[in-house]
């Protein structure tokens, strides 16, 4: 009895809670439910559209209840390897603005139309993730720093799809780049050797970085943050095979620098004796 009491009792507190404006714990969990429920039908719509042989490029056709579908793609080459770059974004409302979803991925390009495509590196998630933001208006310069002018309004739906549309271009021109250029981590370091206006954020191990670096794999970059690189690559024949390895933060120059500037300080020949090469 005194525990259905004491249940009883939390539940009152718990309405009374509400009433006086305090947080609605089953609100915010069919809130997150629907959230997550949203997101996966997104990375659903994403990934329809990421094979490298799909044709349509820029603002497609509406997919089902997601109304906003766009992609990019770039073909180049690594070494040799010719590879696409695709990059796809979806957003649940018309003019693009609502929380969408990115995927980003790096294929061995097809040399006949029988051949298999094969996925060489790859990422999905929230937007966000892929530096993705609300769009603000045009910036202009008061004294000196760049300021918003204005937040986004109804009208401004044609702008907002021209911003992500730009933001799908730039990830795909970020190139990728053979595993064994990484600069190397000696054992008895607690990092890579990088340039030292660069900070390391590991999301592996030593050991599985030096393996991915030994290996015959291809990375994958982009510019998460305006101070952030992230990078992966693909282990096949793992669960899940999207192998995040770490991140590098800088700032100063590196916060306005592109996404190939920002490779080429993390594979500069300072680091890694080696000489960097933009693919095509």
């Amino acid at each position: 009895m005194a525990g259905r009491i004491r249940l009883l009792i939390g539940l009152l507190a718990a309405a009374l809670a509400g009433c006086d404006g305090g947080s609605d714990p089953v609100k915010e969990i069919v809130q997150a439910k629907q959230a997550e429920a949203r997101l996966e039908d997104l990375l659903r719509t994403v990934s329809t559209y990421h094979m490298p042989e799909f044709k349509g490029e820029g603002r497609l056709r509406d997919h089902g209840d997601t109304k906003c579908v766009m992609r990019r793609s770039r073909t180049g080459a690594v070494e040799g390897v010719e590879v696409v770059m695709v990059a796809v974004f979806a957003a649940p409302d018309q003019a693009c603005l609502e929380n969408g979803a990115v995927e980003l991925s790096l294929w061995r390009k097809q040399t006949t139309p029988e051949q298999t495509p094969e996925l060489l590196a790859q990422d999905q998630g929230p937007a966000g993730r892929f530096g993705f933001g609300h769009y603000l208006g045009p910036i202009r310069l008061v004294g000196g720093d760049i300021a918003v002018a204005r937040k986004p309004n109804a009208h401004d739906a044609a702008a907002r799809a021209k911003v992500v549309d730009d933001q799908l271009k730039s990830l795909v021109a970020s190139p990728p780049f053979a595993a064994r250029r990484l600069p190397p981590w000696p054992e008895i370091d607690l990092q890579p050797v990088l340039d030292p206006t660069l900070t390391f954020t590991p999301a592996v191990d030593r050991q599985t970085y030096e393996a991915v670096r030994n290996g015959g794999g291809m990375v994958m970059c982009w510019k998460a943050e305006e101070t952030e690189l992230r990078c992966v690559t693909e282990a096949p024949r793992r669960r899940p095979s999207v192998l995040a390895l770490f991140s590098v933060h800088g700032f100063d120059d590196f916060r306005t620098a592109s996404e190939q500037a920002a490779i080429d300080l993390l594979l500069s020949p300072e680091a890694t004796g080696a000489t960097s090469r933009a693919i095509p």
